[in-house]
């Protein structure tokens, strides 16, 4: 599922992070991350605008550290 385990440090858990980062952070492409929300295996991203979301650094390390299988 995630090619890049080592992603983690690099994250800055109060810093925002657009679908591009994220999916490039993990190595898929942005229509992966967004079929993981749907099928709710990923988180889904905090509103920050009208037509803005975005996640935050907490949130993928929480997601990596719950679903890395060591």
């Amino acid at each position: 599922m995630i090619k890049n385990a080592a992603v983690a440090p690099a994250l800055q858990p109060d810093k925002f992070y657009t679908g591009k980062e994220i999916a490039a952070l993990l190595s898929v492409h942005v229509t992966t991350l967004y079929a993981w929300m749907r099928a709710g295996k990923f988180p889904l991203p905090q509103r920050i605008g009208p037509r803005t979301v975005r996640w935050t650094g907490r949130q993928v390390i929480d997601y990596l550290s719950d679903n890395l299988p060591w």
